[in-house]
């Protein structure tokens, strides 16, 4: 239990009461040591990892279009207004429709560089997946009994009949978990290495570097 163990917190980021109860009811669905640490370390760490840095990077692109937006109106006021100025009064208002045009020119290359738009698009995807991921993989346990791997009868090469295939739901939610990372990681990458960054950095990790 999240709320008992680390007091609503993994990897010293907040967990939302809602991923806390999700969390509780796949591990309570999976009380193995190693399923649960795969739920714990695994999904519900890239689950409010994603989150965290979707709320940042929706912060940063709201704050800095915001400032840009707000300098990009003001500039043309202040240009106008100098027109029908003397003296200080003139000064003062050249200086500052100056600045608030550099202000607008650099807030335009914030945006387009940093792109903290497409960050935060696919953080938010990748949170809405998990998060998907585990509810459907809930549905799944409790709707119908699913055989598994081990459960199987084995199959002769000579058999005739056709069976279907054998799905282990625990195999299909690790599989689907590691899918989405996957995906996020190599679009994310793509971002990292327009912006010359390293690919991967603040990224969820693949299964190999934990």
């Amino acid at each position: 239990m999240i709320d008992q163990q680390r007091n609503g917190n993994v990897d010293g980021l907040k967990v939302p009461a809602k991923y806390s109860q999700l969390f509780d009811r796949l591990l309570a669905a999976h009380p193995g040591a190693d399923q649960g640490a795969y739920v714990e370390g695994r999904w519900l760490c890239a689950l409010v990892g994603a989150r965290t840095r979707m709320r940042r990077d929706e912060l940063v692109f709201g704050s800095v279009n915001l400032v840009t937006l707000s300098a990009a109106a003001v500039s043309p006021v202040l240009v106008a207004a100098t027109a029908a100025t003397t003296g200080t009064t003139n000064t003062r208002l050249t200086i500052a429709a100056v600045v608030c045009t550099l202000i607008a020119a650099i807030g335009a290359v914030l945006v387009q560089t940093l792109r903290p738009g497409i960050r935060w698009r696919l953080h938010r995807k990748l949170r809405d997946q998990l998060e998907a991921i585990g509810w459907a993989h809930l549905m799944e346990l409790t709707s119908t009994p699913h055989a598994t791997a081990s459960d199987a009868a084995p199959q002769t090469s000579d058999s005739t009949t056709s069976s279907e295939t054998v799905t282990d739901p625990w195999a299909s939610f690790v599989a689907n978990v590691e899918r989405a990372i996957l995906l996020h990681n190599t679009a994310a990458a793509e971002v990292a290495g327009v912006l010359g960054a390293k690919p991967g950095v603040e990224l969820a990790t693949t299964a190999n570097e934990e």
